[in-house]
């Protein structure tokens, strides 16, 4: 799980700081992936100065961890907590942990710098890898990862006649081409939702909700294709489905020190997973089209960001049938391998030890 913070505002506190959009620089190169984090910040600071970064108020002791990632030239201090940490400069973008569990509720993070310095940041999040959520967290990145993919119905529908609020009747051109089920967008984005009773003599599908608003004759409606996971309600035509099949053969994996700016735990990589992803639709075309509008859009081995961090997925097998068995409808299925975040068995205490340092002084220095 992770959430990212919502910056409302960046304060000047002294020196001069100019803060700009910076879509250009990204962690990662994959386009559709920056298409949905977008860019990073660039944070242009003076001599001297400091900037307050503000956010929408986050309980932290309800996470785990909190990261940054930053990319800085020059050197610069970042205060979380009310406790100053230094930054360094460096050529990438390198990840900053925080243990948060003891901030309790927080809304600013401060950055200073004495000489000037530049920074990009990108993803500030909280987050949380729960052992009893690991599987789940694992179907909604990959839902949100997939959802960006702006998939396009290979038939463009119509209203045929005009509609009015309360209308539960749509009138459409070329009806034969609209599955059962299917989920429809209005010119204003809103969804509605069709079941198994049509009149294809009167070319009008039936929605299970009646229409909020009404629509003009001639009026675009598109089939918008959903992106789902086994947990959600599925019964939709088309869909992209997203399901855990299996567990992988390593069982247990190898243990690893995380250190955070203020303190370290242990993590446990566990075993991974297999998940499908299938492209369904009563048509077969219309799989052949969204499969194609798929596999332009990702790679074999892909980015998306699961609990906070950007990890790659790989895509290890394939299968289509394209031909409608007895209750199944044609689908393609991709089947990816995805490992987890660790997990943490062990947070050590941090204890602090007073050390009282007397000099007791030199009183005579023997050259001899």
């Amino acid at each position: 799980m992770y959430s990212r913070l919502n910056i409302t505002e960046y304060v000047t506190i002294a020196g001069t700081v100019v803060v700009a959009d910076d879509p250009h620089t990204c962690i990662d190169a994959d386009r559709q992936l920056q298409k949905y984090l977008g860019g990073s910040k660039r944070i242009s600071m003076s001599a001297a100065s400091q900037v307050k970064i503000v956010f929408d108020e986050v309980d932290m002791s309800k996470w785990d961890e909190l990261s940054l990632f930053l990319l800085v030239s020059g050197q610069a201090t970042i205060t979380v907590n009310e406790v100053d940490y230094e930054l360094k400069g460096s050529r990438k973008f390198k990840q900053y942990l925080f243990d948060c569990s003891s901030f309790g509720k927080q809304k600013e993070i401060i950055l200073s710098s004495v000489d000037g310095a530049t920074l990009a940041l990108f993803l500030p999040c909280v987050r949380s890898a729960r052992i009893e959520n690991i599987d789940k967290d694992i179907l909604e990145a990959l839902k949100d990862r997939l959802s960006i993919i702006d998939f396009k119905y290979p038939f463009q529908f119509e209203l045929t006649a005009d509609v009015a609020a309360g209308d539960e009747d749509l009138p459409l051109n070329d009806i034969a081409d609209v599955p059962e089920c299917a989920v429809l967008r209005m010119p204003d984005d809103l969804l509605v939702f069709t079941n198994d009773e049509r009149s294809i003599e009167a070319g009008s599908v039936h929605l299970t909700e009646p229409l909020k608003t009404g629509y003009t004759a001639g009026s675009s409606i598109e089939v918008f294709i959903p992106v789902l996971t086994e947990h959600d309600d599925h019964d939709y035509d088309p869909v992209v489905l997203i399901m855990q099949t299996e567990f992988g053969r390593k069982l247990f994996s190898d243990e690893d020190i995380e250190r955070y700016k203020n303190g370290q735990v242990i993590k446990r990589w566990l075993s991974p997973v297999f998940v499908a992803v299938a492209v369904d639709c009563k048509f077969a075309d219309v799989v052949a089209s969204l499969t194609r509008q798929l596999e332009a859009s990702i790679d074999p081995a892909f980015s998306m960001i699961l609990d906070g961090e950007i990890i790659t997925v790989d895509v290890t097998d394939s299968m289509s049938i394209l031909e409608t068995e007895i209750g199944n409808n044609p689908r393609t299925t991709y089947t990816l391998e995805v490992a987890p975040q660790p997990v943490t068995v062990l947070k050590p205490e941090q204890n602090t030890i007073n050390f009282e340092i007397t000099s007791k002084g030199v009183n005579e220095i023997d050259y001899d």
